[in-house]
């Protein structure tokens, strides 16, 4: 067998999901290339061995950094271009990998999934927060006034550093030099006691992002598709979910279809639902170009979702 073919082979063997583990290796005359998580070493030494490599694998160390924008993309590779994978909000903690030209590669600790994004997105260390944002999106101003200029756009969960409260409006210091004024009416402490993930209030929370707009990769009311919808809502309550639908097929336990309560995940080939009760669903729907209510006995689109559940997943 050729060292390429091998390598393919010892790469189906150790099954390393690319969303989340670093290996892009290759065969190039007689070395083994490329970046690869350090876990990997250990089989990626006596391999090169055995196929007389040289190896030239690099192993970065990650290092802690924080998301300094209130919203970025993740991309699939280092351009301004490339396709979204993911997002990350204010204050997300993520492991940065190497860097190319103006991006980083990097690793988000909520999931392990990993995109490159901008260096300038990142900061060593942030303020130490103790407030969160609790509407599902909004605005950071220049100024205590709405007529003043937007400088942010938040998230829901955001963790934002609050200095002072004067009237209506939080002063919060977002870097060393930076600072700008959010209304204390969307803030809450970070001690405050999260809601219980009851099913009710779990669906409930799912239906305020009735008619937020399809995005592919997106996590926030900004825009948003259907697995960043599901792990958005259930983050909300304590409940981490991974990034992709498929990922999030091996969440919770299997239920059959007669057990079926609001709260309940809905699997499709390449789509994930919240039940609703009643026959209905929620979801992120690349169809409706929004977040948006179908009945699976309504209308055509609804029978065509009911004939092509794959599962039914329970985390409540």
């Amino acid at each position: 067998m050729e060292a390429s073919e091998a390598l393919e082979s010892l790469r189906e063997r150790l099954a390393p999901d690319p969303r989340i583990t670093l290996w892009e290796l290759a065969v190039e005359g007689e070395a083994l290339t490329g970046v690869a998580a350090a876990a990997f070493a250990d089989d990626l030494a006596p391999f090169a061995a055995e196929h007389g490599l040289t190896v030239r694998v690099h192993y970065p160390e990650p290092a802690a950094r924080q998301v300094r924008r209130g919203r970025v993309r993740l991309r699939a590779t280092p351009t301004a271009g490339a396709e979204t994978v993911t997002e990350a909000i204010y204050g997300e903690a993520v492991e940065a990998f190497e860097t190319s030209g103006e991006y980083q590669r990097v690793a988000l600790a909520r999931d392990g999934y990993l995109g490159w994004l901008p260096s300038s997105a990142l900061a060593e260390q942030l303020p130490e927060p103790n407030h969160r944002f609790g509407r599902l999106r909004g605005h950071a101003y220049a100024g205590p006034s709405v007529r003043a200029r937007p400088v942010f756009e938040l998230s829901f969960g955001a963790a934002l550093a609050v200095e002072e409260q004067v009237d209506q409006w939080c002063q919060v210091r977002f870097g060393n030099d930076e600072t700008a004024f959010v209304k204390a009416a969307v803030l809450a402490p970070l001690e405050q006691a999260s809601t219980q993930p009851d099913r009710p209030n779990l669906t409930r929370f799912a239906l305020r992002f009735l008619e937020a707009p399809y995005r592919w990769g997106g996590v926030t009311a900004w825009g948003l598709d259907c697995s960043g919808l599901t792990q958005t809502v259930f983050g909300a309550f304590g409940l981490q979910l991974p990034r992709d639908s498929d990922q999030q097929a091996g969440a919770g336990r299997e239920i059959a279809v007669d057990e079926l309560l609001p709260g309940d995940l809905l699997f499709f080939p390449g789509h994930v639902a919240i039940a609703l009760g009643d026959d209905r669903l929620l979801h992120a729907s690349a169809h409706h170009l929004r977040v948006a209510v179908d009945t699976f006995s309504d209308n055509a689109f609804g029978e065509l979702l009911q004939r092509s559940l794959t599962g039914v997943r329970r985390l409540l």
